[in-house]
């Protein structure tokens, strides 16, 4: 094996290494040789949605949307039962303001055919929303409604 080491040789395998080792530290180790933290940033977030930011004494409940409601909202808890979320949301169903939280629940009244009209929406905090629905008769409803469109049956009291 011939190996000749020119000056020219060694500044190309320099900017190249350089170049390689640009790349990889800011591309693709950066999780590696930190320790993996790589997106910790958005653990923060209920369902990576960058407006729905979790308290850090509810981080542990972010994966469970009722255990989470029941840690960010005061005296208040998801209905017992297996149907505790109404609807499940999606892509499709971000909330991120009160008008996108009506829109969410007047979609599943339409498609359970109810006769419940969206009246008003109430932001609770950064990841949940109260939406108020009437029907004719005068009876209202409450529905609550996460970040990621979920709509949830929930109790509050002492």
């Amino acid at each position: 094996m011939n190996l000749k080491l020119s000056a020219k040789n060694v500044v190309i395998a320099l900017v190249v290494l350089f170049v390689v080792a640009f790349l990889a530290f800011n591309y693709g180790f950066s999780g590696f040789f930190d320790g993996g933290n790589q997106g910790d940033d958005q653990l923060n977030l209920y369902a990576g949605i960058p407006s729905a930011e979790i308290p850090g004494e509810c981080l542990a409940h972010r994966s469970d949307v009722c255990a989470l409601y029941e840690c960010m909202v005061d005296l208040c808890w998801c209905k017992e039962g297996s149907d505790q979320i109404l609807f499940d949301g999606g892509a499709d169903f971000l909330v991120e303001d009160e008008e996108s939280a009506k829109r969410v629940v007047a979609h599943y009244l339409q498609s359970v055919g109810s006769d419940y009209e969206v009246k008003r929406a109430v932001e609770l905090d950064n990841v949940f929303h109260n939406v108020f629905a009437e029907n004719a008769g005068g009876d209202e409803k409450v529905f609550t409604v996460a970040a990621d469109g979920k709509i949830i049956q929930t109790v509050c009291g002492v």
